[in-house]
């Protein structure tokens, strides 16, 4: 007899020491506070959104900020995570990086759209061209109504409740956000965030890394 648990997804979660780069990204984040366009700029800005609204402030953001304790401690995580997933691996890049700033009660575009779903309005999405690893690092999340990432399962004929079913075959995972927890996964991991109903502004900082 032969049991076989088959097409597993490796997901890569990780509370990480902020200690060295916490004040680095504060201090960055303020600076886009103090832009007199920074409520509009932020507007429905999610961790999915690449719609002209994001101004250049918000993309290539480790590099341009300079955080550079920031981007080393994340490439660790990203080196224990491929070895852990297989042995062989070539050089670990982080190729693009953004910040999201998820507005506290951030729900205008909902009521604006009160007939569509949630979901309609924070689509599922990948990061899979020309990216391998994909990541978001929560800076600040005050509590589960922050707005969780949802990973969806590859599987597309995965139904809920069908057979197999139980805590084991679930058609999607939730993730909830915490302060300087570390997510990892395959760039091409079909995933959506939900939106931002504490009384705080969630922020995190998501990337995309290729290994050559």
């Amino acid at each position: 007899m032969k049991f076989l648990d088959i097409f597993n997804v490796p997901l890569y979660i990780e509370n990480i020491d902020y200690s060295e780069f916490d004040t680095d990204i504060d201090n960055s984040i303020y600076k886009l506070y103090e832009d007199e366009d920074f409520d509009r700029l932020c507007d429905g800005i999610s961790l999915l959104d690449f719609s002209p609204k994001m101004n250049e402030s918000f993309l290539g953001y480790v590099e341009k900020h300079k955080l550079k304790k920031f981007e080393k401690k994340v490439l660790e995580s990203v080196e224990k995570y491929v070895k852990l997933v297989c042995c062989d691996y070539g050089e670990i890049t982080m190729r693009n990086s953004w910040i999201n700033i998820l507005k506290s009660q951030n729900t205008a575009v909902v009521r604006k759209n009160e007939y569509k779903r949630i979901e309609e309005l924070w689509p599922y999405h990948t990061h899979s061209k020309y990216n391998d690893i994909s990541g978001v690092y929560y800076h600040k999340s005050i509590d589960d109504k922050s707005g969780n990432i949802i990973f969806l399962s590859p599987l597309n004929l995965v139904v809920e409740k069908a057979f197999p079913y139980g805590k084991d075959y679930k058609n999607f995972e939730t993730v909830l956000p915490e302060k300087g927890k570390l997510v990892l996964f395959p760039s091409w991991l079909s995933h959506r965030v939900e939106p931002n109903f504490s009384d705080e502004d969630r922020i995190s900082l998501s990337f995309d890394i290729t290994i050559k």
